[in-house]
């Protein structure tokens, strides 16, 4: 009895790999992306903490501190907008590994679908060849048994 033998087996193997790194790629760019949306939240952070020195400063504080304080909210601000305008282009790049990974996906999907298929053809046509050895069986006994009486 033969057995199944798929002859795309080895660009399956080959599919599967490239599409099990692109999700590992896709998985790297969504940490980047979480890291940058982390840098947004923590400079907003100091920004507000830049603020609440500005009013706790108020009408007591020096021209220095004073200036100090607009410095540091000025570079907040700064460090805000480069951090969106960063955010903006990883979230591009993940979306593009995303579209990698999903094209990936379906490329080992057609083929494993392909294997599902010649398998089950297989197995129908092993079932149809061990049901006509038994066929081949039982006329060979009723042909003896004929032939005995």
């Amino acid at each position: 009895m033969p057995s199944f033998e798929f002859p795309l087996l080895s660009l399956l193997r080959v599919r599967r790999m490239l599409e099990h790194q692109q999700h590992l790629a896709l998985q790297r760019a969504n940490q980047v992306v979480a890291a940058s949306q982390q840098r947004i939240a923590d400079a907003n952070a100091s920004l507000r903490a830049s603020q609440m020195a500005w009013t706790k400063a108020g009408a007591r504080a020096t021209s220095a501190e004073l200036q100090f304080l607009r410095d540091c909210e000025h570079n907040c601000r700064l460090a805000i907008a480069q951090a969106q305008q960063e955010h903006i282009k990883l979230v591009s790049q993940a979306a593009a590994e995303r579209d990698k990974y999903l094209n990936m996906k379906r490329q080992s999907e057609v083929l494993q679908h392909l294997h599902d298929q010649a398998l089950d053809n297989w197995r129908i046509e092993e079932a149809r060849r061990e049901q006509q050895k038994v066929d081949e069986m039982f006329l060979m006994r009723h042909a003896s048994v004929q032939r005995n009486r």
